[in-house]
């Protein structure tokens, strides 16, 4: 189960703010933008194609750079502020 609050975006439909929720379970991603996330809740695992998984927890900021592809696995229920720039092409 997953939510999606958004709380801003540009004009432009380049930058967007908000908050994401989900309950457990993993899914393939490959990102076209760069997002920073900031975990409110939870505890979340990244693993890219190649190279070593990370694991995020409550408190933790970190960023996805456009171009990522892997997994996203949320091992606790998380609730995330996220920060979403993606130029247009």
């Amino acid at each position: 189960l997953q939510g999606i609050w958004s709380a801003f975006s540009s004009p432009d439909g380049c930058f967007h703010l908000g908050q994401w929720r989900s309950s457990r379970g993993a899914w393939r991603v490959r990102y076209t933008e760069i997002e920073y996330c900031h975990l409110l809740q939870g505890r979340v695992r990244l693993s890219p194609d190649e190279g070593p998984s990370q694991v995020f927890e409550t408190g933790d900021s970190f960023m996805i750079n456009k171009g990522f592809s892997g997994t996203w696995e949320v091992l606790e229920d998380c609730l995330k502020w996220y920060a979403i720039y993606e130029p247009k092409a």
